[in-house]
């Protein structure tokens, strides 16, 4: 008995010493930890890396699940608070905090089960919070980027097809003009198929891209 006993506080020190040497190697690289006990419902812990990286001081409101609700963004409310509620033995989740100077920062929620009951359900969550607000910054330029390219491949478009239509109306005029000076329909064609080529190669266009135009070999 005293073996075991000796044993199973082996075991309990050197789990404080595992999670002491956790917290400080999350708090050295700058991510926010948290434990939440699945029993009650509630956050058990929320490391002084968590309240500094939002703008808090460590320990300035008590670490419940209704401070967290307090701080995210409304438009996160349902989903997240939901997803937190029905988590299993891993899960990763975006939302947004609200920080001390009243601003938003991303945050990347990471979290694994390191606590089970008898039939496998956990019992108690450990997980991290990342700033991932230069992500979401690049992504949001990313999204504009692809949104101004798409007007202008629009526009390109556009004025590609006014241009088109503009060359037929002028080649088709010229080639009236040509046909009533030139009565032998022969030559017309040979005069409007040498016309629509030069127009053509100047614009570096394909010579059957100027509608109802045909051009002769």
């Amino acid at each position: 008995m005293l073996f075991r006993s000796t044993m199973n506080e082996s075991l309990k020190i050197e789990l404080k010493l595992s999670e002491h040497r956790y917290r400080s190697a999350l708090d050295a690289a700058n991510e926010g930890l948290w434990e939440f006990d699945l029993k009650t419902g509630d956050f058990s812990f929320l490391s002084p890396k968590w309240y500094t990286m939002l703008g808090f001081l460590p320990y300035e409101f008590p670490p419940t699940i209704n401070s967290w609700l307090s701080l995210l963004h409304p438009d996160d409310m349902d989903d997240a608070y939901s997803y937190f509620k029905n988590i299993n033995n891993r899960f990763e989740l975006v939302f947004r905090l609200r920080m001390k100077n009243d601003d938003y920062m991303w945050i990347l929620c990471q979290g694994t089960a390191i606590e089970y009951d008898n039939f496998n359900n956990p019992l108690k969550m450990m997980g991290t919070h990342t700033n991932i607000n230069l992500l979401k910054e690049f992504e949001e330029e990313r999204i504009q980027f692809n949104r101004k390219l798409l007007d202008l491949n629009t526009q390109i478009s556009q004025k590609y097809l006014q241009v088109k239509n503009t060359l037929s109306e002028i080649v088709s005029s010229l080639a009236s003009t040509i046909q009533f000076s030139d009565p032998y329909t022969y030559q017309h064609q040979i005069r409007v198929a040498k016309l629509t080529k030069l127009i053509c190669r100047q614009l570096k266009l394909p010579e059957n891209e100027i509608d109802g135009i045909v051009t002769a070999a």
